[in-house]
């Protein structure tokens, strides 16, 4: 029947956009940013967590990954590098200091790394995270990948549904952007928060065809664990979290 014929049709091309992505994931890259300088806590990257170096943490989530084929970290310090590698990343090479500087945006990072990678190496999926959630899970990432592909996505993000009012600064003013005084389960908008160092993924064609991070096939992943969106940013909470 014309149903019938109708699905199959749609099965089968929806087993060849599988088995494309399947493909990719023998090119799924893990990449940490990790600058020297750090402004709110010095060394962050390598002060000890917990009897280990706090930039091992975001290195073994990645190991413990079951889609990501290789882990590497993008840093402009040499230390840093030492130390990653020790953890069972690879730093293939030190980015220059003028995109280690504190208002560098992680696009610029991504596509000079890329650039410089891919003469030697092809990269499909890039999964993107810093060192300053240490407690993420792997999982985490697993099911990102996962929804990029069975929802033929270019870019899923992690983030956070808020529950309460969202506001935004401008020209001196703070302005509500939503209605998070209503009853969480009466709204007319879904409000979330997302952090790109918490969890990223993106395919590397799409990073360099859209020229921005957010492309227009964007997905979310929901972090319901909020010990997975702990950051360490401050020297109260890193001292919390290594007692």
């Amino acid at each position: 029947c014309k149903l019938c014929a109708n699905w199959f049709s749609k099965a089968k091309s929806q087993r060849k956009i599988n088995m494309v992505t399947a493909k990719n994931l023998s090119n799924c890259l893990g990449i940490i940013t990790a600058r020297s300088g750090s402004k709110g806590v010095p060394d962050k990257n390598i002060r000890d967590l917990a009897g280990k170096p706090m930039i091992n943490y975001a290195v073994e989530v990645g190991l413990e990954c079951k889609f990501i084929s290789t882990v590497m970290v993008t840093t402009d310090d040499a230390e840093i590098a030492t130390i990653a590698k020790k953890a069972g990343a690879e730093v293939p090479f030190l980015r220059p200091k003028n995109l280690s500087d504190t208002f560098i945006d992680i696009k610029s990072i991504l596509t000079f790394f890329l650039d410089r990678l891919e003469k030697n190496k092809t990269v499909d999926i890039v999964v993107v995270a810093t060192e300053n959630f240490p407690l993420r899970n792997s999982s985490m990432f697993d099911k990102m990948i996962n929804k990029l592909i069975k929802n033929n996505l270019d870019t899923v993000i992690a983030c956070k549904e808020e529950k309460g009012s969202i506001f935004i600064k401008k020209d001196n003013k703070i302005n509500k952007v939503n209605d998070g005084e209503v009853p969480f389960k009466l709204r007319s908008q879904d409000a979330f928060t997302s952090r790109i160092g918490i969890a990223y993924v993106t395919r590397a064609s799409s990073l360099r065809k859209e020229g921005n991070l957010f492309s227009s096939r964007l997905g979310y992943h929901f972090v319901d664990n909020n010990l997975e969106i702990t950051e360490v940013n401050n020297k109260n909470l890193s001292k919390q979290l290594k007692d």
